[in-house]
């Protein structure tokens, strides 16, 4: 579990890794990586609020929210334009796999460009510049999403496992990515999970407000990796 995890290794010293300065907060905004992780926090959490007011009968606030959080949703379809050719580029740079680790990384980035060319059909598809149906390309992004976010958590594991083999040096410095991707892989396959679990489990049980808030949990992780990247 995470919590086992936590007592592994030691803590990330997250102040001394991300000081705020001017130059790096616009190097960060200018990342398209950063602003869409940082907005994907900020839909979630929005989806949050469309949950709770709900929840208390306040319809009129819900939804405000709600054409916020769809707004952003908007903005992210686009953002998503391009970005299967950098996993084909990832692919790439892998070359014949030489392990386990090697084949799930290839696995995981050939479903990223499933979901998110099936992202950009709907999105196009939506808006009638082509005659998919929008609602099966949701479905068949959604499924391709699952898929990639389970073989990036196996894939983390997989690492995670391969750190006990090295020095507490070399440990220490390669938990501290390590840790902030589990965070993010984990709380973004919480996130699907349900939903697609459901398609063939009709019992399973799913929960807007939980999936919003691993959602917001797993952009601003991910925000904040971009963000250590950035100088």
């Amino acid at each position: 579990s995470l919590c086992f995890l936590h007592h592994q290794l030691p803590p990330v010293p997250m102040g001394e890794l991300a000081p705020v300065t001017l130059d790096r907060t616009v190097a960060f905004l200018e990342k398209s990586d950063g602003r869409d992780k940082f907005v994907k926090a900020l839909q979630n959490f929005l989806k949050y609020l469309v949950w709770m007011y709900a929840a208390k009968g306040d319809k009129d606030t819900s939804n405000v929210y709600k054409k916020l959080a769809s707004a952003l949703s908007e903005y992210r379809s686009i953002n998503k334009f391009g970005k299967p050719f950098k996993a084909l580029k990832d692919i790439r740079s892998i070359g014949n796999p030489g392990d386990i680790a090697d084949t799930m990384d290839v696995a995981t980035n050939i479903f990223d460009i499933v979901y998110k060319f099936g992202d950009n059909l709907e999105f196009l598809s939506k808006y009638k510049i082509l005659g998919f149906n929008p609602d099966d390309m949701e479905r068949h992004s959604k499924a391709a999403q699952f898929w990639c976010y389970l073989t990036q958590f196996l894939l983390d594991l997989i690492e995670y496992g391969k750190l006990q083999k090295l020095d507490a040096e070399q440990r220490e410095k390669k938990w501290r990515k390590l840790r902030l991707d589990l965070l993010k892989d984990t709380t973004d396959l919480l996130r699907v999970a349900p939903p697609y679990i459901k398609r063939y489990v009709p019992a399973m049980p799913t929960h807007d407000g939980f999936a919003s808030i691993m959602g917001t949990i797993a952009g601003a992780t991910g925000a904040y990796g971009v963000w250590l990247k950035t100088k």
